[in-house]
């Protein structure tokens, strides 16, 4: 397949996907680059930046990282507090996640802080093993879930508090 070809198949992907999502999540999308790499970070998404390998990558894997960073984009980029509001227990690196930021009702059903999971959260309180990472992780990955596989993510939800909230949420 041509180069060409293929940047040609990874941006149909990327349109299709972006069109299926929430248009108040994907319009908070400002720079999106799609790299031909075979190496190197599926993608990287935060703030208002979505960063996608196309290489190497199988077309529902490529719509489920592209959905994954755009939870990050909801997350990071759509639902920050304010400065005035005061510094949580959480941070992004060395950005704070303000008291009055949406996101902080979800990251306290598994998470202390950070990099701190609550006492009592198990593996079963999250959707993947990469949600395990850090709340970041497990928000982009519950928004896949919730996204993609809706319907299974209700049913674990079923037997599970912390799943059952993260769904609801």
């Amino acid at each position: 397949i041509s180069a060409s070809r293929s940047l040609t198949h990874c941006k149909a992907i990327v349109y299709r996907t972006l069109k299926s999502l929430p248009q108040e999540h994907v319009s908070e999308i400002k720079h999106l680059t799609l790299r031909m790499s075979d190496s190197g970070n599926r993608g990287l998404g935060g703030g208002h930046s979505v960063i996608i390998r196309c290489g190497n990558v199988s077309d529902s894997e490529l719509v489920a990282v592209m959905t994954h960073e755009v939870g990050h984009i909801v997350d990071i980029g759509l639902m920050n507090g304010d400065f005035f509001s005061g510094k949580s227990e959480f941070s992004d690196g060395s950005i704070p996640i303000y008291n009055d930021d949406l996101s902080l009702s979800f990251y306290r059903i598994s998470w202390k802080n950070s990099s701190e999971m609550s006492e009592g959260a198990s593996s079963a309180d999250f959707v993947t093993g990469y949600a395990m990472t850090d709340p970041f992780e497990d928000f982009a990955e519950s928004y896949i879930m919730y996204t993609l596989h809706g319907t299974e993510f209700r049913m674990m939800a079923r037997w599970n508090d912390s799943l059952q909230a993260k769904y609801d949420y």
